[in-house]
């Protein structure tokens, strides 16, 4: 970054911008602030980047890769309100069912959920 002539101060940045090197620190920070304390998930002990809510009879993970979430439940309603909630803080893309993800391709069937790297 240069700065132009005639600039000698030095600004405090309040938040993180795109292209810094602690933006993606800073979106994992807000990201995980967020499910932690207005979603109610638990960050788990072992990975760092996976999130548990447990439910009466529902468990919803959540799992953060950079900038993409992949989320899931037995009950596809817990999941339409997690996005939902999401939704409400972030700018969101739903991409739909999962079928490819960190060079891992995913089938379902009526059999169950069948994972892949020959892709």
């Amino acid at each position: 970054m240069e700065y132009p002539t005639g600039f000698e101060l030095v600004c405090k940045l309040n938040k993180g911008l795109y292209g810094l090197r602690q933006a993606p620190r800073a979106w994992f920070h807000t990201l995980k602030q967020c499910l932690v304390t207005q979603l109610n998930f638990n960050a788990s002990k072992a990975d760092p980047s996976l999130f548990i809510r447990t439910l009466s009879e529902n468990v919803v993970l959540l799992m953060v890769y950079i900038d993409d979430i992949v989320i899931t439940c037995s009950s596809n309603a817990e999941v339409d309100s997690v996005v939902r909630q999401l939704h409400n803080k972030f700018a969101l893309k739903d991409m739909g069912q999962l079928s490819f993800v960190l060079g891992i391709e995913v089938q379902h069937t009526s059999l169950g959920v069948f994972l892949s790297q020959k892709k």
